[in-house]
């Protein structure tokens, strides 16, 4: 199993943006819930585990 680590930040406007470290992941969203899960799901997209 991959282990991914996400650098999370606050924005302008109360957006929250997270970036993954190593891999070409990037969301962003108004709440932490709707974060966690676009990150889910791009998690998903990039790979077939």
């Amino acid at each position: 199993m991959r282990s991914l680590i996400y650098m999370v930040e606050e924005g302008k406007g109360g957006a929250r943006t997270a970036q993954a470290v190593r891999d070409s992941i990037y969301a962003e969203t108004k709440t932490m819930e709707d974060l966690e899960e676009l990150m889910d799901d791009a998690e998903s997209c990039h790979y077939d585990e």
